[in-house]
Order: structure tokens, then C-alpha cells, then sequence
């Protein structure tokens, strides 16, 4: 899944971190990445997108360095709370 959203360096982006519905995912500490748009709302909709097809562990966070990879630790510590 892509969603095509161009991050910038000079608004808040955020992705979902997610293991695919089996479990598994990029690598031991890498997560599948979706980026999720610039607003939370925005998150919400992808959030809600990967959960209809099955995928799990499900973790919104801010992307506030923009890298080529993103491992569950930078996840955990920029991830953010959806009500």
C-alpha cells in the first residue's frame, strides 16, 4: 500500500508502523512503513485502511527526521495516541 503523500521537512508527517497479518515484518527491527499523511486525521483514515486488511501491531507515530528506514525504536519513541 502507498499512499504517494510527499513528506516535508517543514510540516508534521506521520506514518503506521505495522507487521503484515501473519506476523512478520521488514526485518527484525524494522517495521512496514505507511505514511499517514500531515495531520492526524489523515493518520486515522490509513490506520483504519490497514486494519481492514488484516495487518497488525498497528503503531502511529510522527515522522519528524526524514529517514530511509525506520526501526520499532524510533517508532516507540515518536509514536502518537488517536482518540
Amino acid at each position: 500500500m502507498k499512499s504517494g503523500i510527499e513528506r516535508s521537512k517543514n510540516t508534521m508527517n506521520y506514518g503506521v508502523a505495522y507487521c503484515s497479518s501473519n506476523g512478520s515484518a521488514f526485518s527484525k527491527t524494522e517495521p512496514y512503513i505507511e505514511e499517514a499523511g500531515t495531520t492526524l486525521k489523515e493518520c486515522e483514515v490509513v490506520l483504519n485502511e490497514l486494519v481492514k486488511v488484516g495487518c497488525c501491531q498497528l503503531t502511529p507515530f510522527e515522522m519528524k527526521d526524514v529517514l530511509e528506514s525506520y526501526t520499532w525504536e524510533y517508532v516507540n519513541k515518536h509514536k502518537v495516541f488517536l482518540l
